[in-house]
């Protein structure tokens, strides 16, 4: 496991959300990772996009690896302190997560009945790995591989259209318990 040295220098970060010296930890499947967004109306769904979620190396918090647990301590500004402002919170749960897998749309061939005529090429699935910051220590990484091989870019717009369509999917079946979340701690209006 890996140790991170640095301390937290910035004001307005809780000190329960400090690394202090701790190890990184396996992610495992029944953790939730939350993750901030550009604010949508609260009664909106994410339709096909989070907006503000990348497709690739995005950000997130670990729920098991917050000492507290709170889904909104992915809202402190771990290079300005305090809080971001104007963001919510989407949650997205390792297991699904890990269970995406799916080709590039543009490379499957369908023959006239709508049968595939050629196999899927660039099958795409994602891993999570704790990555902690000094003034964050459930901090993670959603990682986007590409036929076994880590992809930090992608340059498909079919790929990055299905990304984000499927983790709004997803997010979309917790966004009203975390939109309660978010009320509790005085984040939204009641």
């Amino acid at each position: 496991m890996q140790e991170c040295q640095q301390e937290c220098n910035v004001e307005g970060i809780p000190s329960h959300l400090h690394t202090r010296g701790r190890s990184t930890e396996p992610i495992v499947n029944a953790d939730r990772l939350y993750l901030h967004h550009e604010s949508i109306a609260i009664d909106e769904a994410y339709g096909f996009d989070i907006k503000g979620v990348r497709c690739v190396d995005q950000s997130a918090n670990s729920n098991l690896l917050n000492p507290v647990g709170d889904p909104c301590d992915v809202l402190y500004d771990t290079k300005n302190g305090g809080r971001l402002a104007n963001k919510q919170i989407a949650c997205i749960p390792v297991v699904e997560l890990r269970q995406i897998a799916f080709p590039n749309p543009n490379m499957i061939k369908k023959n006239a009945e709508g049968q595939d005529i050629t196999p899927a090429e660039a099958m795409h699935n994602f891993d999570v790995q704790h990555s902690p910051t000094p003034c964050m220590y459930p901090h993670c990484e959603i990682l986007l591989y590409q036929n076994g091989e880590r992809r930090s870019h992608i340059n498909s717009n079919a790929v990055k259209s299905t990304i984000r369509r499927m983790f709004a999917r997803i997010a979309d079946q917790y966004r009203s318990e975390v939109l309660d979340r978010m009320r509790l701690n005085g984040l939204l209006e009641q």
